[in-house]
């Protein structure tokens, strides 16, 4: 096992250099930087501030200063002298609240309704639970967002649930609802699919042989689908979960843009308008090192899960 840790983590090296490379590509392929468009400014202090931004700088040179800021922990300022920390934070931390709650409440509602639909095929249940999967997923990103939000402010009574200033206000209950919003949305998103996946993987699991044999020396079904069916389901299920994950950090950008929601999504929408290309660089990186640690956790779990995987490889 620590052999395979120890290779699985070397080989996150290569990987990460790899990422600062496509990342230095797309930086020099970007058009034009964020004073390129402001109308009206006098030239002098527009090339003052190009100067002290580095922006007539080659595009090599200025990926250099962004890098050295960003080891160093302080990722730049604006044109305004904004400084770019308290923004990306802010935006980090509320995209990792609503990511860590929505994951975790799709994992513990899909599971258990995916086993009782996967368990009593063409029932009730598992009649419902097609129903619900096929609505849900049909309806596209922003919409699910738009009528959650209604819903919300309808409840909440709150008149500005879709503006920033709502959210930045003090009101405890005003910002539990933007974080309400978001997350209920992000989880009826991904719900659907990951029931949809759980369902049918313990639906093939339980025709197995070793199931049928399982029953037939006498274990009590709980036992045969737990400690038998599950554990080997949980290999495609855990991806599926993963894949999950990553997939509502992009998705989130059109939800986060109609709720108002400050996470990354929208914060990489804002920066994108302004040209704020340090910024934006300092969210795609994160976005990039969080995937890849959200599937370098995933083969740890592989490995402890099933024990072939770390001895075949």
């Amino acid at each position: 096992m620590k052999s395979y840790l120890l290779k699985r983590t070397l080989s996150l090296i290569p990987i990460f250099f790899g990422i600062l490379l496509i990342l230095g590509i797309m930086f020099a392929a970007l058009p034009g930087d964020c004073l390129s468009a402001s109308i009206g400014m006098d030239p002098k202090v527009k090339h003052q501030l190009r100067e002290q931004l580095h922006l007539n700088d080659p595009k090599i040179v200025q990926f250099g200063y962004w890098l050295k800021s960003t080891i160093n922990g302080e990722f730049g300022h604006d044109a305004w002298g904004n400084d770019y920390k308290p923004m990306l934070k802010r935006a980090i931390k509320n995209s990792l609240i609503s990511y860590s709650a929505a994951f975790l409440l799709s994992f513990i509602i899909s599971i258990p309704l995916g086993m009782i639909a996967a368990c009593h095929v063409n029932g009730i249940f598992d009649r419902i639970i097609r129903v619900f999967i096929s609505i849900f997923s049909c309806i596209p990103e922003f919409m699910a967002a738009l009528l959650i939000g209604l819903f919300v402010n309808y409840g909440a009574k709150i008149s500005q649930v879709y503006s920033d200033t709502a959210y930045l206000t003090p009101i405890p209950k005003t910002k539990f609802t933007m974080y309400l919003a978001m997350v209920t949305t992000l989880v009826l998103v991904t719900c659907s699919g990951s029931l949809r996946y759980v369902r049918t993987s313990i639906i093939d699991i339980i025709n197995k042989d070793y199931i049928r044999t399982a029953r037939s020396k006498g274990l009590k079904e709980k036992i045969v689908l737990y400690r038998h069916g599950l554990r080997n389901a949980l290999i495609p299920i855990i991806t599926h979960m993963g894949n999950t994950l990553i997939v509502m950090i992009s998705s989130s950008i059109t939800m986060e843009i109609v709720l108002g929601y400050w996470g990354i999504g929208y914060a990489m929408y804002i920066v994108i308008l302004r040209r704020q290309y340090w910024l934006m660089l300092s969210l795609t990186f994160f976005v990039v090192i969080f995937t890849l640690l959200i599937n370098y956790f995933i083969d740890i779990l592989y490995a402890i899960i099933d024990p072939r995987v770390r001895y075949n490889r």
